[in-house]
């Protein structure tokens, strides 16, 4: 027996260097010690095959400990995203209630906590779509907008990294429509309706525009972009 377990164990040498020492300790009657070494042996196997489970069921402890560390920015950032689209939606239905003009300004589904890491650590992600405004009227004018989430551009990192502003954070970009295949465009400088990027810090909104940060309240740019909207839709002097 005593050969058989030797020709199938993997322990390491100097395992097996102390299984000998405590088996002559056991051989003379003090069994405690022996039974001790194997306990914690037992123990040290059972870890181990516990993270090995837990990586192929999809755990990560290392990765969920990270997760949990971001979980409350998430939802300061859903929050932002979700407060600004109903503050924009209210502005140009309160302005345009008059008028015969069409206003779509819809929210999509939230980051989830791993979209957000990914973004935060500037790795580009899918199905990041935030909010879309469009508007129009039935004479065929019609301005639109696609916000999308994205991760912070250099020169925006940087600008962050001077202030003293954390830049593990997503960023904010604008599309337009195409016409025709594929059905938006990033956006260049000047073509926005806000910022050319635009991120959540504490409680306001920093827009980076023409290499440049803007710090504004939730109020301040829903102003500005349903402004964007009625002005691209409806001259002031058809109000």
């Amino acid at each position: 027996m005593h050969k058989r377990w030797q020709k199938h164990s993997i322990a390491s040498p100097s395992w097996q260097g102390e299984m000998n020492q405590h088996r002559l300790i056991a051989d003379q009657g003090q069994l405690g010690s022996f039974l001790d070494l194997l306990i914690r042996r037992a123990d040290d196997a059972l870890r181990e095959l516990e993270r090995a489970a837990t990586k192929v069921q999809g755990y990560d402890p290392v990765l969920e400990h990270r997760r949990r560390s971001f979980s409350g920015r998430l939802a300061v950032w859903n929050a932002g995203i979700h407060l600004l689209v109903e503050s924009v939606r209210a502005r140009v239905h309160e302005r345009l209630e008059s008028t015969a003009a069409t206003v779509d300004v819809r929210e999509f589904d939230e980051l989830t906590t791993d979209a957000f890491i990914e973004l935060c650590e500037g790795r580009a992600i899918g199905q990041s779509w935030a909010f879309t405004m469009s508007a129009s009227l039935p004479n065929g004018r019609k301005v639109s907008w696609l916000c999308w989430a994205g991760y912070l551009r250099q020169d925006f990192k940087d600008a962050l990294t001077l202030r003293g502003v954390d830049h593990e954070r997503p960023s904010l970009m604008w599309s337009l429509p195409t016409g025709t295949y594929p059905p938006w465009r990033e956006a260049n400088a000047g073509e926005t309706p806000a910022g050319e990027q635009m991120t959540i810090a504490a409680d306001k909104w920093v827009l980076w525009n023409s290499n440049r940060t803007e710090d504004v309240s939730v109020s301040t740019l829903a102003d500005r972009l349903a402004d964007r909207v009625i002005d691209g839709l409806v001259p002031s002097a058809e109000l």
